[in-house]
Parts: structure tokens; C-alpha cells; sequence
């Protein structure tokens, strides 16, 4: 048994070597038929990423993005940036424009008094010749009718209207018409700061009963402009000014004066430019450039409609002179502002020598 297990061994050992020569003869007829066909290059670049595809695709897509989001910003801002927008959202033509004011203007000066006085103490500017065109444009507005008062409102605060009412009553004093400023914002009256007069007496003095009318209006050192303060600010404006005494005091005011303009209040907040509007004869609207809503615009004048007021049309103030897109099409200016500065201080379009 143990001489058989022996050659068994044996016997399984000869295949297993049989088996591995067979094996080698055979790869070795296979690695004669193979031949090198290109030599080995180290290479350059990587496979993967492909960082200029990826770049060209993250710049198309940067630049897709970017506009999608200008597209959505300019759909989502809801300000009046052009004169076809104030036409819009008031419903009524738009009388001028008013061009933004910079601090290089005012001499580096950035107060509202320095701001308000501008056209006076610069009659030969493009904002003046503005003014004068505006004025223009609003006696023409109403042919039919004499606009002698007027009182400027806008939706919201700080959007321009006591500075528009001082440049209205600077030009309008400049052509040789008495006017008068009346502060009829009771709440936060600014023209007296503007016109250096004394805050009080004023209007509220000849509502309570006062009749000394020549001591309450206080001249301006624009020649022909008058002032006539808010007085004591009252607890209740808005009902002084429903009253028949407001009606008589206005009415004896327009008896010593060419052109009354009343600056009010905002509309949004209170009630007293709605009053307003029916005790005079024309509603002008001041709005912000880039910043009254055209819904809030909307809203206000249809307020005065309601009641019956007259809107004689809009002023967009502060309106930025670069970009002509926005005002353009208006009136023909193209954005050429002051080209007649040699116009005399009426506006007549005589050029002066």
C-alpha cells in the first residue's frame, strides 16, 4: 500500500508538470504575434475635469443667472423711474421734471435751506430754466380756468414738496406775480426754516380769529414772494382746515395776491391734502424719482378724485439728468437741460443781450 501511494504521488506530479510545460508552450506562441504599435507618453493634461469647458459653462451660466436676476429686480421694484410711469399710476400728464440736486451743486453744502434756495440764488442753472418751464407748463395747463391756488402734495414725506413749492413760488415771483407760500403742513412745517421767517404767528392765528393779515405775511428776499407761516402747530389740522374760516381766510388771501401755492402734508399718513384739494383750484403732485411706489400714487390721487379734486398733473423731482431714457420723450428737452440759459427771468424765450 505504501509503494502504491508512492507512485500515485509520483504519478500526480508528473501531470501537474505536464500540465504547466503545455501551459508555457502556449503563451509563448501568443507573445510572438504581439508588437509594440506606440510609444509611451507622459501626459500633460488631465482626463478629468476639463477646467476650460467648466469655466466656459460657469461663465454662460453666471451670466444667464445675472440677468434673470436684473429681469426679476426691475419686475419686483415697483418705484416710478420714468415720466410714463407718473403718467400711469396719477392718471394726469406730467408737468416737468426736476433734475437731482448734487452736494457739488450746492457747493458742498448739504442742508434743505441751501437745497430750496437754489434756483433763487441760481436763476442762470438747468434746475431754473426746469422751474421756468414748469411754470409755463402749469399756467397753460388749465386754460379754461384760473389756477390762482394750488396746493402741492405728494403720496409720501420726504419726496420733494416743499422744496418744489418754493422753486414754484420763486419763478412765479420772478415773472412779477405776487405770490404766496402758505405753510399749511401743520404737523411738521419746513418753509419757515427755507425762508428764514419766524415760525410764528401764522396760518392758525387767522384760523382762530385773527385778521391782521398784514402782520402774519412775511416778506422773502426773493422779490414779490411772500410767506405766510403755520403759526402754533395745532392738536387738530385737519378739522381747522374743514372749517368755513379757513374758507374766508383763503379767500381774502387771494384778493391781495396774484398766485397762492399751500404746501401740505402727505397723503399716505393723513387727511389734510385731501381737505386741501377741495378748497382750492388744482392739485399738483410731487413725486420722487426711484423712490414713490406707482401703487401708493395711484392710491392718492384717486383719493382726490373721490372727492372731487382737480389734479392739474405731476412734478417728478429729483430725477437723475444721466439717464435719458427716463425723460427723453418729454417735451422734447432729450435731456439737453439749459440750453436757453440767456432766457430773461420771466421765461418768455427772449434771450437776454
Amino acid at each position: 500500500m505504501r509503494e502504491k501511494k508512492e507512485y500515485d504521488d509520483k504519478y500526480n506530479i508528473l501531470r501537474a508538470r505536464l500540465s504547466s510545460m503545455q501551459m508555457t508552450g502556449s503563451l509563448s506562441s501568443i507573445i510572438s504575434n504581439v508588437r509594440g504599435l506606440d510609444p509611451a507618453q507622459l501626459p500633460t493634461k488631465p482626463v478629468s475635469p476639463n477646467l476650460r469647458i467648466n469655466i466656459t459653462i460657469a461663465a454662460v451660466l453666471a451670466l444667464v443667472v445675472g440677468i434673470l436676476v436684473i429681469f426679476l429686480l426691475v419686475f419686483l421694484d415697483r418705484s416710478i423711474k420714468s415720466v410714463s410711469d407718473a403718467i400711469t399710476a396719477a392718471g394726469a400728464p406730467v408737468l416737468g421734471v426736476i433734475p437731482q440736486v448734487t452736494t457739488a451743486d450746492l457747493g458742498g453744502e448739504a442742508d434743505d435751506r441751501a437745497r430750496d434756495m437754489y434756483v433763487h440764488e441760481n436763476p442762470k442753472s438747468s434746475i431754473a430754466e426746469c422751474c421756468r418751464s414748469l411754470r409755463t407748463n402749469i399756467l397753460f395747463s388749465a386754460a379754461d380756468r384760473d389756477l390762482k391756488t394750488l396746493v402741492v402734495c405728494s403720496a409720501n414725506q420726504r419726496e420733494g414738496k416743499t422744496t418744489t413749492v418754493i422753486y414754484l413760488g420763486t419763478t412765479m415771483a420772478q415773472s412779477g406775480q405776487r405770490t404766496l407760500l402758505i405753510d399749511s403742513d401743520m404737523r411738521r412745517p419746513r418753509l419757515h426754516k427755507s425762508t428764514g421767517v419766524a415760525l410764528t404767528p401764522g396760518l392758525s392765528n387767522l384760523l382762530i380769529g385773527d385778521d391782521n393779515y398784514d402782520a402774519l405775511i412775511k416778506p422773502t428776499e426773493v422779490e414779490n414772494l411772500f410767506v405766510l407761516p403755520c403759526g402754533p402747530t395745532p392738536p387738530n389740522p385737519a378739522e381747522l382746515l374743514l372749517t368755513k374760516r379757513f374758507e374766508v381766510v383763503l379767500g381774502e388771501l387771494a384778493k391781495r395776491f396774484d398766485r397762492i401755492i399751500l404746501d401740505s402734508p402727505p397723503i399716505q399718513p393723513v387727511t389734510d391734502a385731501v381737505v386741501l384739494s377741495k378748497r382750492v383750484d388744482g392739485v399738483v403732485f410731487v413725486v420722487r424719482a426711484s423712490r414713490t411706489m406707482r401703487d401708493e400714487l395711484k392710491r392718492s390721487s384717486k383719493m382726490i378724485r373721490d372727492i372731487g379734486g382737480a389734479i392739474v398733473g405731476v412734478i417728478v423731482n429729483e430725477l437723475d439728468t444721466r439717464e435719458r431714457y427716463s425723460y427723453g420723450s418729454y417735451g422734447g428737452y432729450g435731456g439737453r437741460y439749459g440750453a436757453y440759459y440767456g432766457q430773461d427771468g420771466d421765461g418768455d424765450g427772449k434771450k437776454t443781450a
